[in-house]
């Protein structure tokens, strides 16, 4: 976990510098795929063959049927979201969402991509390989699949924790521990990761198309 949380930091940072560098966009997605999730990934694979698995053995077999749990998945989260948002904001709770600058319209063009990318393609993929992977398999064993769902989800809320944030993160982490948790539950109900990969990659893409709307 702390792992991630320094890589995501580290990775927003060392984009912001680089932004004055007139770069192709792939170059953008490179550096902020591999300094953001190369690090977390390594901890997983490292993970499985400490486990004695040459392969991502967390992640379960991929079956057809995936294509349509995964929409459901991610309606799931959709609807844990609001509730718990609604929740934060009749109870004054500060929350700042994790894209809310991406609205602004001030952004260059190819960071806004490469984070359209990252979002959508890299972070679902690296997060559930590691959150509903990893940890939640390893709390299973430990505490019982419904105390491990509930602290894997509120360990993913907190991964998301952005210092600029302040207390705005506060109910930033509670909704997403939420979708957390929903998709954890969705990964052991399933006894597979894949789903939850599809929803995650859902989730990110609808947000991320939201706050990109207003972008000429």
């Amino acid at each position: 976990m702390a792992v991630l949380f320094i890589s995501l930091i580290a990775s927003r940072i060392l984009i912001d510098l680089l932004l004055t560098f007139d770069w192709p966009i792939v170059v953008f997605v490179a550096i902020g795929a591999t300094v953001g999730y190369g690090p977390p990934l390594v901890v997983a694979l490292v993970v499985g063959r400490r486990a004695g698995c040459s392969r991502l053995w967390f992640a379960g077999r991929w079956r057809m049927s995936d294509l349509g749990w995964g929409p459901v998945v991610w309606l799931s989260c959709v609807v844990g979201q609001v509730v718990v948002a609604l929740v934060v904001v009749a109870t004054g709770i500060p929350f700042t969402g994790n894209i809310e600058d991406l609205d602004s319209g001030e952004l260059p063009r190819d960071y806004l991509i490469s984070v359209l990318v990252i979002g959508v393609l890299v972070a679902p993929i690296v997060e559930e390989l590691l959150f509903r992977g990893v940890v939640l398999r390893s709390l299973v064993g430990t505490m019982g699949h419904s105390a491990a769902v509930v602290l894997q989800g509120i360990l993913f809320g907190a991964a998301h924790v952005d210092p600029m944030r302040g207390v705005g993160n506060v109910g930033l982490v509670l909704v997403l521990s939420t979708v957390g948790m929903v998709l954890g539950g969705a990964t052991l109900m399933l006894r597979r990761v894949w789903p939850a990969m599809i929803a995650h990659g859902i989730l990110n893409a609808v947000a991320l198309a939201l706050a990109l709307t207003s972008f000429g």
